[in-house]
């Protein structure tokens, strides 16, 4: 009886090692090389979670990989450009980060447009700190000026609206204008971590 177990168990793990091996091969072909040692190093220790009653389709997720690694970049990035690094938290929560619809995501940025000045003046009590504020003119590529001095800094979501994150004061930092639009930009810190989720997804 345990032998026709173990045998099932087996069996099992090398279908869904073969399913998730044929994915990262279809997904990487070209590109890069998939170590299948790795792969076979996984199965041994699903065989073991799975005999112990794991269910281990739950377990092997190779396109979740890299997700913490960018959110630990997205956050010490932040943290290097925020005005007050100390009130973000030095972690954050990847299992909380889900891709919203776009037009949820529309509805949260109506919402926030709304809420602006109230949560600064939540953090502000939150932190013990003034919100920032412009000290200079700031202007655009065509000499347009976009900000005037004495203009609250920009909000940054530090967990994005596209990836779940709320309207609140402790999910908010200030960031100046180019600062913002760097971590926003197609290679930003921000940006990266949306892609990694979203194609994670």
């Amino acid at each position: 009886m345990v032998g026709e177990v173990t045998a099932k168990v087996v069996g099992d793990v090398a279908k869904e090692t073969a399913k998730e091996t044929a994915k990262e091969v279809g997904k990487y072909a070209g590109k890069q090389t998939v170590d299948i040692t790795k792969r076979l190093d996984v199965s041994a220790k699903a065989i073991e979670s799975k005999a112990a009653g794991v269910d281990i389709t739950k377990r092997i997720k190779p396109e979740k990989i890299g997700i913490e690694d960018t959110a630990k970049e997205y956050i010490a990035d932040l943290k290097a450009k925020s005005v007050f690094s100390e009130t973000i938290s030095n972690s954050l929560d990847v299992s909380k980060l889900e891709k919203r619809t776009p037009e949820d995501n529309a509805k949260m940025r109506e919402e926030f447009d709304k809420k602006k000045s109230n949560l600064r003046s939540e953090w502000e009590k939150l932190n013990n700190k003034e919100w920032p504020r412009y000290t200079e003119p700031v202007y655009n590529e065509r000499g347009i000026m976009i900000r005037k001095a004495g203009d609250c800094l920009d909000a940054h979501h530090v967990q994005p609206l596209e990836l779940g994150g709320k309207n609140e004061a402790s999910n908010i930092t200030p960031l100046d204008l180019n600062k913002h639009k760097d971590i926003h930009s197609k290679t930003g810190s921000c940006t990266k971590l949306v892609e990694k989720v979203v194609g994670g997804q």
